[in-house]
């Protein structure tokens, strides 16, 4: 719909050349690693902020006027333990997903910029 717009990308790294006269990078590329996972954490966080449609739109069925949001999903900061077997009673945890998604992101996105090390390096000679 429309003319096409111009793709911008997500992030921008510019190899530059530093005060010392050795090649580094305009942004530490760890700090890139930071600002995907808070944006990994701050959609998990609005899923949080959803308010609940019925109690807007039936009020007359609600006793209290407090604000009532959806159950959502949260990131627990470890890894939650898995349940006993025998114990058939116990539940897992319902977030433990969320954790595995976070821990093979962060893993994805640590592999993705270690080459950039030894690119940088590269140009130490010159």
């Amino acid at each position: 719909m429309g003319a096409p717009k111009e793709k911008l990308p997500l992030f921008h790294i510019d190899l530059t050349v530093g005060e010392d006269k050795t090649p580094q990078y305009s942004n530490p590329p760890q700090d890139v690693v930071q600002l995907i996972l808070s944006i990994f954490d701050a959609g998990i966080k609005s899923l949080q902020e959803i308010s609940q449609v019925e109690q807007k739109l039936l009020q007359h069925l609600f006793k209290s006027n407090e604000k009532q949001y959806l159950k959502a999903t949260v990131r627990p900061d470890y890894r939650p333990e898995e349940p006993d077997p025998e114990n058939k009673k116990e539940l897992p945890d319902e977030n433990t997903w969320v954790f595995d998604e976070y821990d093979k992101l962060r893993e994805k996105i640590t592999n993705i910029i270690d080459p950039l090390e030894a690119y940088c390096n590269t140009y130490n000679g010159f």
